[in-house]
């Protein structure tokens, strides 16, 4: 009996500390998905080396599409891609999976308006820790999710 009395205050503590968990996924998540972001990944066109710039969009299912742009804001190319979370005791990356390979955004840290990554061109370098390039992602165009 006196243990049925405990209950109820045993399920109010339980309920608090597994509401006052952080779920940082869900955040990053949710960050990345509510807008889109532009960087200059060094990236040229193929016909005459114009630079480019990138607006990355990321959806709740994991797919995502860079869009390619000159710098006088005329349209060049889209590509689609999937993303996902890789994370451990150790750090938390992106896996963007294109067509030809993937890339990697590593050491992501979120300030106003903007993400800072070290990006890899492939799995190799971002394996290795070599190769990376900090950048900066500047977040833009707060998107409609339900357009």
């Amino acid at each position: 009996m006196k243990n049925l009395k405990l209950l109820p205050i045993l399920l109010l503590l339980l309920t608090f500390v597994v509401s006052s968990c952080d779920d940082t996924d869900d955040g990053m998540v949710d960050r990345l998905v509510r807008s889109e972001w532009e960087t200059d990944l060094g990236k040229k066109d193929n016909k005459i080396g114009e630079p480019l710039y990138s607006v990355f969009t990321f959806n709740y299912n994991g797919t995502g599409v860079e869009y390619l742009y000159y710098y006088d804001d005329e349209f060049y190319d889209k590509i689609p891609y999937r993303w996902r979370l890789l994370h451990n005791e150790y750090f938390d990356a992106i896996e963007l999976s294109y067509r030809e390979g993937s890339e990697f955004l590593d050491e992501i840290r979120f300030g106003r308006n903007r993400m800072e990554a070290i990006h890899y061109y492939n799995r190799y370098d971002f394996e290795r820790k070599r190769e990376g390039m900090p950048i900066i992602l500047d977040e833009v165009y707060p998107r409609q999710l339900f357009d």
